[in-house]
This record gives structure tokens, sequence and C-alpha cells, in this order.
């Protein structure tokens, strides 16, 4: 029997750090996650706040870029910080991937594919858990409203989605950037 895909639509402003939500569910159970950046005074230090609700309540991570734009330190589920890089470090095994670990250890390599996309793989197999595909234009979602992204993935693992949208935001920032 094939693997089940759930859909994680990403909605609002096409910005890797700033206003990118993702919405969908997991069978009946709904899903949200909204990358918010703000400057913070007085240190003019720059966080994204991963949160997990619309009204800004429960954060699930805060990445602290070094001035507005460098890889600083991430912080998942409220657990010490580490750097940036831990999760999106380049792989030595996969060509264009780059690899991460959950906070249990378990490893994972995002590989970025020529149209822009990305898929999530089990790292060192080709066991495919995720794609992320960004569409050429923005798609009406029905109940949700004007798509621009959708991450395609087949596991029910709260902890690791969170790891995976971290570092795929990451890798998008690292894209972007020109690396």
């Amino acid at each position: 029997m094939p693997p089940k895909f759930y859909d994680l639509f990403f909605l609002g402003q096409d910005d890797i750090r700033h206003d990118c939500i993702a919405a969908g569910h997991i069978e009946d159970r709904p899903l949200y996650y909204h990358f918010y950046t703000q400057s913070i005074p007085p240190s003019g230090q720059t966080r994204t706040t991963v949160f997990l609700d619309p009204e800004f309540i429960a954060a699930a991570a805060h990445l602290n870029w070094v001035m507005d734009i460098h890889l600083g330190t991430v912080s998942v589920g409220g657990r010490p910080a580490v750097p940036m890089t831990y999760l999106a470090a380049l792989s030595t095994t996969r060509e264009n991937t780059r690899t991460f670990s959950t906070a249990d250890n378990r490893h994972y390599d995002w590989q970025k594919r020529e149209n822009g996309g990305f898929d999530l793989y089990l790292k060192d197999t080709n066991i495919q858990l995720a794609s992320y595909e960004r569409y050429t234009q923005i798609r009406e979602t029905p109940g949700l409203g004007p798509c621009y992204a959708l991450l395609q993935f087949t596991f029910d693992d709260d902890n690791l989605l969170v790891y995976a949208l971290v570092s795929l935001c990451l890798n998008r920032w690292l894209q972007y950037q020109g690396h």
C-alpha cells in the first residue's frame, strides 16, 4: 500500500522569513505554522518566531539572525539554541543536499531539485518523506485562499514537522542568498 500524503499549503506573503504561513491538516487535526520576523529593540537583533496559532501565542521555534540576514542560532521546542548550520549543514554524501538532525538524534536530508523544489529523505537513504514545490503561479486553495507552494509529507510527527519546516526555511534562505 502506498504511503498516505498530507498537504501543507504555503499562504500569506511569499517571504521565506516573514508572514509565511503553512496550513493544512493530518486527518482531522489542523496544522498551522506562521513564520513572523521582527527586529528586537534595543539590540536590533532580528528574530523569526514560528508560531503554532494565528494569535501568536504558542511558539514552536525561534531563529535568531546575525546582523539581520546572516545565520545565527535556532531553538526548537524550547530546547537550548544551536547554530542554524546544524539544521542546514552541507551533506558530504549527496549532491545539492543539506542535512539536519532532530533533538532525538534522527537524521534527515533536504535535497534541492533543479526546479527550485526540495525533497526530504531519511538521511543517506532513498526513503522520501516529503516534497516541497513552489508554484510558478499562485493557486487558489479551497478554504484557505491563495497558495504559492505546497509541502506534501508522509509522516504524522509534530516534532519532525517543525524541524523539517525550520530546516526548509533555512535551505530556502540559503538558496535565496545564492548558497
